[in-house]
């Protein structure tokens, strides 16, 4: 449980890093777990309730509300309490229902909003490549302009495009200046290259930390000092054409989200690239 201000007094600066397991009270984990509403008007049982705070803060009374999302499933808690004054009532638990329920309502209609959001800007990124590449024949210009788009949508530091020639049986990087260029080419029947296996596989691939990941071999970090990427195979309904790596020199790079989005991406630019390839 992350507390969100105002957290008993405490502003946002102060609520920095602080967070609870919802286990250190059997008030609150049964509050999450569905079994009612909480609601106590002595200071014993508030602290039993928030044991968080014992020795910081005396609470006279405390409710703890559910707040559930439209699938009745937990979002959160939220907890009204009194250091002084009168206890709270029984019908101050229905107000503070009403109140818990227009808070899941605001944050879904939040949430909603930004994937929405999200989503758009993914399709933005799949439109633009088909504008820029679909009408050029050239597998040249279709990568850089690729890798460009894809550069624009991670904001990584490191894009390459391997592609797979199939007479010497590698994956060869396309020409590129920059990064891209201090790459060689990867045997397709290397078991010990990740390039090489997400080819074979036919199956995406995402590292947060490629420095500790035993399935990265050393070689590829001494490369260059990139420490997270995603290797995704450019396939179509025919073949799997090559292989995109999409890098950044931070740990902790890239998300599933991002995967997602990549593998929808080099879809797109392997059926290109084919038709490229054919003409």
């Amino acid at each position: 449980l992350v507390p969100t201000a105002s957290f008993f007094g405490l502003n946002d600066e102060q609520l920095n890093g602080i967070s609870f397991r919802s286990d250190e009270s059997g008030v609150l984990s049964g509050v999450l777990a569905g079994k009612g509403n909480y609601f106590c008007s002595s200071e014993k049982e508030a602290e039993n309730a928030f044991p968080y705070l014992k020795g910081i803060m005396r609470l006279k009374s405390l409710v703890a509300v559910n707040v559930l999302r439209s699938d009745k499933s937990s979002m959160g808690i939220f907890v009204a309490a009194n250091k002084e004054g009168g206890d709270f009532e029984k019908e101050d638990m229905k107000l503070l229902e009403l109140v818990a329920d227009r808070i899941s309502g605001t944050l879904e209609n939040k949430k909603l909003d930004e994937m929405l959001q999200k989503n758009l800007n993914d399709l933005t990124i799949l439109k633009e490549i088909s504008e820029n590449i679909s009408c050029n024949p050239d597998p040249l210009k279709i990568s850089a302009s690729l890798l460009g788009i894809v550069k624009k949508a991670f904001a990584s530091d490191i894009e390459v495009l391997f592609a797979y020639e199939e007479k010497n049986n590698i994956l060869k990087p396309m020409p590129r200046d920059g990064d891209g260029a201090s790459f060689g080419s990867v045997s397709a029947g290397d078991k010990d290259n990740i390039a090489a296996a997400v080819f074979n596989a036919g199956e995406p691939f995402l590292t947060k930390n490629a420095e500790d990941d035993v399935r990265v071999a050393k070689g590829w970090t001494d490369v260059l000092p990139f420490r997270s990427f995603m290797l995704i195979p450019l396939k179509t309904e025919r073949s799997t054409t090559g292989v995109l790596l999409i890098g950044k020199r931070g740990y902790n790079g890239f998300n599933s989200e991002n995967l997602k989005l990549a593998v929808h991406l080099s879809r797109q630019a392997a059926v290109i690239m084919e038709n490229a390839n054919l003409y």
